[in-house]
């Protein structure tokens, strides 16, 4: 049985050469120093990368200081008017479709007629009616009060007939 085991493991390696033992330890401690030298190499080029945008900063003109300023400034304004934007389409449609705000607004639509059309899609699976009925139990909350009103059977056709007529 051995002798099998043999010729099957040198046939499983190319030209039936016989397999050698690997150190793997040896290789990982090799590729762990490669990459340790790889690292110190991008931290030293990261600093010499921030000291050239510092340099170029400090090299600006007061006006180009302010337009990157004015430029950052109506980036963030433009980002908060569309959040501000995609609040109210959330809200308009969410109460003229019935569908639930929290649900529209992890939908994405480019703008509000987008919006409507995805939330029309949803209304008859997720609108919430405008009228619920919750039945009311007497009792002390545990137990109902049958001695009051009969029995549990007609508590629940006296309800049914009130929700539905």
């Amino acid at each position: 049985m051995d002798e099998t085991n043999k010729k099957m493991d040198e046939q499983a390696e190319p030209n039936g050469e016989a397999a050698q033992s690997v150190d793997w330890e040896a290789k990982y401690n090799e590729l762990k120093k490669h990459s340790r030298e790889w690292e110190k190499l991008a931290k030293q080029r990261k600093g010499a990368a921030d000291e050239l945008a510092a340099l170029k900063e400090s090299q600006m003109s007061e006006s180009e200081k302010f337009q990157k300023q004015l430029a950052d400034a109506t980036a963030r304004a433009d980002a908060l008017q569309a959040e501000k934007d995609r609040t109210e389409w959330v809200n308009e449609v969410s109460e003229s479709t019935g569908v639930p705000a929290d649900l529209l607004s992890l939908i994405s639509a480019s703008d509000r007629d987008d919006l409507m059309s995805k939330a029309e899609g949803l209304k008859d699976r997720y609108s919430t009616p405008n009228t619920a009925t919750v039945p009311v139990v007497l009792g002390d909350g545990k137990h109902a009060d049958i001695k009051e009103t009969g029995s549990a059977k007609d508590d629940f056709s006296r309800f049914m007939k009130t929700a539905f007529n």
